[in-house]
This record gives C-alpha cells, sequence and structure tokens, in this order.
C-alpha cells in the first residue's frame, strides 16, 4: 500500500484542484489515515461485486462517469506524477482514447480469439497502467465491462495450469 500512496502524494502534489478518488477494500489503517490526511482524496472501501483485479478498471471508470465527471483517469498504484495530467491532456481531443504505451517488446496476439471473434490482425497487449475516458467513451467502458463478463472469459481466468490458460490469465498476474 506504501505504493499506492506515493502515487497518491506525487499526484496531490503537482496538481491541487486534483480530486482523486481511490477504491480499497479492506484498506489499513495507513491508508485511511492518509487519505482522511488529503481532502483531495476520497476513499471507498466497498468491494464492487462485479470483478477485481485489472478487471475492475472498466467499472471503476464508468463509476465516475455515471457520477457526473466528464473524463475520468485510471493511474496503477506504480506510477508516480511528475506535472499536472489536465495540462498535456488539455490539447488532446475529448474523442481520443488515452492509454500507456507498452515498453516491452511484446509480441502480438490474436486478442478476440478469445471470445470466438476473428482476429483482423495480431495486435500488441496494450498496458493500460494509465488511462483516459470521456463520456465519449462510455459505450466502449460498458462493451469492455460485458466482455469481461463473457463466460468464455471467466472461465479462462480460472485456469490453474499454463497449459490451459490464455493470454487473459497471464496478464492478470495468475
Amino acid at each position: 500500500m506504501d505504493s499506492l500512496i506515493l502515487m497518491g502524494e506525487s499526484l496531490c502534489g503537482v496538481d491541487r484542484e486534483v480530486s482523486l478518488h481511490l477504491t480499497v477494500p479492506d484498506a489499513p489503517t495507513k491508508v485511511r489515515e492518509w487519505a482522511a490526511s488529503r481532502p483531495e482524496v476520497e476513499l471507498s472501501t466497498e468491494k464492487l461485486p462485479e470483478l477485481s483485479g485489472w478487471n475492475i478498471k472498466p467499472s471503476l471508470l464508468l463509476q465516475e462517469l455515471n457520477a457526473g465527471w466528464e473524463e475520468a483517469l485510471w493511474l496503477d498504484s506504480d506510477m508516480m506524477c511528475r506535472s499536472r495530467f489536465r495540462k498535456w491532456c488539455s490539447g488532446i481531443p475529448r474523442s481520443a482514447l488515452l492509454l500507456a504505451e507498452e515498453w516491452t517488446d511484446a509480441l502480438p496476439l490474436a486478442i478476440a480469439e478469445g471470445w470466438g471473434l476473428k482476429s483482423k490482425r495480431p495486435i500488441s497487449v496494450v498496458n493500460n497502467c494509465f488511462v483516459r475516458v470521456t463520456q465519449e467513451h462510455r459505450p466502449m467502458m460498458e462493451r469492455w465491462l460485458t466482455m469481461l463478463h463473457d463466460p468464455r472469459i471467466a472461465r479462462r481466468r480460472r485456469c490453474r495450469t499454463t497449459s490451459d490458460r490464455s493470454i487473459f490469465c497471464t496478464m492478470d498476474g495468475r
């Protein structure tokens, strides 16, 4: 949880107008106390019933859009902020989906095949440790969430052996 506090401190330190919403089920006392000391931080300890791990992203992004925010950002807890996101996001069209670029030379994969769909072309896995969505991306977020609930993917997430797993299991750190 130290990395979460460090990320939050770095973000709050460069942007005094930020509204940082954190969802940390069973948050330790240290995180609760830190969040209470920062007026710009809103901590939820509610465990969402839908999904967990990296699969929680579309749920939380949609939750912020549903609350009326024009845009929502996802930051992984191991990120550090050196400048205001709004400063460099302001020149990018609101219709543009912003994602972090994968820095490794990941081999392209036929991701669509996990849903029984035909891939038009293999793509590299997107590192979504940073995601910016706007209200214009709501349909895509809803579709992402729907696809994560697909029984074919849910079944693969429960795989126990490497040979039984798809890329969806290995990306989940299992």
